[in-house]
């Protein structure tokens, strides 16, 4: 697809596949159709750079937010705006979207908190938390609780039903990463780094309840953690920059190890789940590998996947719901793909066999020709 922008900021697919959305670097969005490889909707968006797109489960609308302070909910069919409002004039500079599409929470670059009611984008609860920029937010599964990361490295949680905040026990002064379990009774949190020549070692899980907190060792310092999305495994990368890094595949409360893959030298590790927990992708530097958990097989390995959008920790290559479907990055040249169906050294030994009829119907591109 030939997107006009000079530069792109953002793609994301929606749930159902059916759509690309393309967020410019600056205040403008495009709708593609996946089928038809046609130009769906355009939304003129805001006076400002747009900072964050969110479909709904359904893809029927798309929420953008921007540094002009709007919260805007678009139709995506016309580009139509359904609602847009602002509560405050800082720029907003995080938002995550509930399950359920029922709730949408914010952060601004004063530090506050904002959880709205959808679809009518009403404001539900108000809160400050920092005296510096939100940086990332997120909500678990049932959206029980809203977990904001700031700039000045500390990590905020929010019950999303009353806007208490709850104070918990980070063991650190500072983080460098914090996630939410998917089923809400955890917190993952990296400790930031007491210095540049002290790296972090340990990953720590914090359960909600307040109840003993696990500390993960590691070999080599870590680089991001994620939670597996049934929230009992986690996902480690570790040792960037070093000739053999290493990530980690452990049972979230015990440590047990139940896979380990080394990977190429690389600067900003990252390492992800995908939304069923069928594959882990391991990234960073200039190649990036998607392994199968059941078996540990290499699946695929593309040259060129820098870490994108910036901030390593929030860079997941997976579409959404899609375990086989991963948009890729080279230079400026992005792919929309599946995965092969066998492991991709596999099939340089194997020989051509015909398709099967669900796979014909998923990979079979059909045309009336007319006669």
């Amino acid at each position: 697809i030939d997107f006009p922008f000079e530069s792109i900021h953002e793609i994301l697919v929606s749930g159902l596949n059916q759509v690309f959305v393309n967020a410019s670097q600056w205040n403008q969005v495009v709708n593609y159709d996946m089928v038809s490889h046609q130009q769906k909707s355009v939304i003129p968006g805001h006076y400002g750079p747009i900072s964050g797109c969110l479909y709904t489960s359904d893809s029927s609308r798309l929420i953008t937010t921007s540094w002009d302070g709007l919260v805007s909910i678009w139709s995506v069919a016309d580009g139509k705006s359904i609602v847009s409002k602002r509560v405050q004039a800082s720029p907003i500079s995080a938002a995550a979207i509930s399950g359920d599409d029922r709730h949408l929470v914010t952060g601004d670059r004063d530090g506050n908190c904002i959880v709205w009611s959808l679809p009518e984008l009403d404001v539900a609860k108000t809160v400050t938390l920092a005296n510096s920029p939100i940086r990332h937010v997120a909500l678990d599964r049932e959206a029980k609780y809203a977990l904001a990361i700031s700039t000045d490295q500390k990590a905020h949680l929010i019950q999303r039903s009353t806007g208490e905040v709850i104070p918990l026990d980070f063991h650190a002064e500072s983080i460098e990463w914090a996630e939410l379990s998917p089923d809400g009774a955890s917190i993952l949190v990296i400790p930031a780094a007491e210095n540049a020549n002290i790296p972090t070692k340990e990953v720590l899980i914090i359960p909600i309840d307040g109840t003993t907190v696990t500390r993960h060792e590691h070999p080599q310092a870590v680089s991001t953690a994620h939670f597996h999305p049934d929230s009992k495994r986690m996902v480690v990368a570790t040792g960037a920059n070093e000739e053999e890094p290493i990530v980690w595949v452990r049972n979230a409360r015990s440590g047990a190890i139940q896979h380990k893959f080394i990977h190429e030298p690389a600067t900003g590790l990252n390492a992800v789940f995908d939304t069923e927990g069928e594959f882990v992708y391991v990234g960073g530097g200039e190649a990036g590998a998607i392994w199968r958990m059941s078996d540990g097989r290499r699946w695929l390995t593309v040259e060129g996947w820098p870490p994108y959008p910036p901030w390593h920790h929030t860079h997941n290559p997976f579409a959404p719901g899609q375990s086989r479907r991963v948009i890729t990055r080279r230079n400026d040249i992005h792919q929309y793909r599946d995965l092969p169906l066998d492991p991709h050294e596999a099939t340089k030994k194997e020989l051509p066999r015909p398709l099967t009829t669900s796979e014909s119907n998923r990979f079979l591109i059909k045309k009336e020709i007319a006669k």
